[in-house]
């Protein structure tokens, strides 16, 4: 029952879990989509869609150049004209940076459909799923921050059963293969990046009006440091899919994939509850209570719990699922259960994050998580070539040093703004 006490009247965690039901909604919708669909695409296609889904990773956090972050911080800590300026430049940034990736695509199209291993037209949707992408998850932050259960639920929700149906239509019923669930991701994408871009007219929150490269620069100041931090992902499960495809076959890349995709399944349960965590902690530090030391203290340990059993809960219904739903894919398992410990490093690694993105430790973040992505990204080159399982041990053990030097920078500036 001790263990239990602090999830008991933390009005903050019970309404956050409303969010976090909406989170899981759709990763669940998410989780049966890939359930299903890996009836209908071999390994080997599902190796090449998970290269397609990395460089779509890697254009979602450069369009933006990574500011899309600090639509959510400029909330709490600015005037509602200020945040609507923010919002405006952090489309604005998303909108050039984009445009200059598509000058590039016309210039140096046929190199980059070689060097990739895709056609044009996939590397065309890519960019349109990065950018559009972005602005509705601007909109998602939005409504996440003001606390807007409805509209957060609809949209996010309405979302991950669009693309299900879509992806259903063109990869089941229309036989299209890995081809027909990237087409459902550009119409989802396009779709309701439209629909971001209407809800930011309706409610007025663009402000175009007094910008000025004085307004413009501290944001970037903010989110470029955050592109080596956001690569680290991209560095780390792309580089070890190309290095993988180098030395096995794409089946054994798909094979891996597959588990890489179900220890995310962990790190959207530790995205899932950050997405309120971070709104409570914002809300927390920006106020001036007496008590905040102890209102975080126990909104950390609440949560620590709730990851602890999710982690639990995957990895029995993954044991129990795979093998009877799945069996060709039940070679993934044992690679599962080591990246499913770094999915649990990932998790603790959200609680302590926000306090570096509150206090504008945007470049010591980045220093921490790229260059341990680096230190991956050797050994991987390293040791894969002798074992996949190495891969998932190196997983295993950078998350361990990356969680414990981001915990210990939180500390500091805890102890240096907060128990003062």
């Amino acid at each position: 029952m001790a263990i239990i006490s602090p999830l008991r009247n933390n009005k903050i965690l019970l309404k956050g879990g409303l969010f976090s039901l909406f989170s899981f909604f759709n990763q669940g919708v998410g989780f049966l989509l890939l359930i299903i669909l890996a009836k209908y695409i071999v390994p080997a296609e599902y190796g090449t869609l998970s290269l397609f889904n990395t460089i779509v990773t890697f254009l979602g956090f450069l369009v933006s150049l990574s500011t899309n972050g600090y639509v959510s911080v400029s909330f709490f800590r600015k005037s509602r004209d200020e945040f609507r300026q923010s919002l405006s430049i952090v489309f604005l940034i998303t909108f050039a940076v984009a445009s200059f990736f598509a000058l590039v695509l016309l210039v140096g199209n046929s190199a980059l459909a070689r060097m990739t291993e895709l056609r044009l037209a996939f590397l065309w949707s890519a960019l349109a799923i990065a950018l559009m992408n972005c602005y509705f998850q601007i909109v998602l932050d939005y409504f996440r921050i003001r606390e807007k259960l409805i509209f957060y639920g609809l949209l996010s929700c309405s979302f991950a059963i669009v693309n299900f149906a879509i992806s259903l239509l063109l990869v089941v019923a229309m036989k299209l293969g890995w081809e027909g669930r990237i087409y459902a991701q550009v119409t989802c994408a396009v779709l309701y990046g439209l629909i971001a871009i209407y809800v930011c007219c309706r409610y007025r929150l663009f402000l175009f009006k007094g910008i000025s490269w004085f307004k413009i620069r501290p944001i970037l100041m903010w989110g470029v440091p955050l592109i080596p931090h956001l690569a680290t992902s991209w560095i780390k499960q792309g580089g070890d899919r190309y290095i993988i495809n180098y030395y096995y076959t794409f089946a054994e890349v798909g094979i891996f994939s597959f588990a890489l995709n179900l220890s995310n399944i962990i790190d959207m349960i530790g995205s899932a509850f950050n997405q309120t965590n971070s709104v409570s902690i914002y809300q927390v530090l920006s106020s001036n209570l007496d008590d905040k030391w102890e209102r975080l203290q126990r909104q950390t340990k609440a949560i620590f719990i709730v990851y602890t059993i999710g982690v639990v809960a995957v990895l029995a219904v993954c044991s129990i699922l795979i093998p009877l739903v799945l069996p060709r894919y039940a070679a993934s398992l044992p690679y599962f259960y080591l990246l499913a410990l770094s999915g649990y490093f990932q998790c603790i690694y959200f609680l302590y994050t926000n306090y570096l993105f509150y206090y504008d430790k945007t470049k010591d973040l980045m220093m921490i998580t790229f260059f341990s992505s680096l230190l991956h990204l050797m050994l991987s080159m390293w040791l894969t070539q002798y074992s996949l399982y190495y891969t998932c041990l190196i997983y295993v053990f950078l998350k361990f040093i990356m969680v414990a030097l981001v915990v210990y920078r939180a500390n500091l500036l805890l102890n240096k703004y907060v128990k003062t």
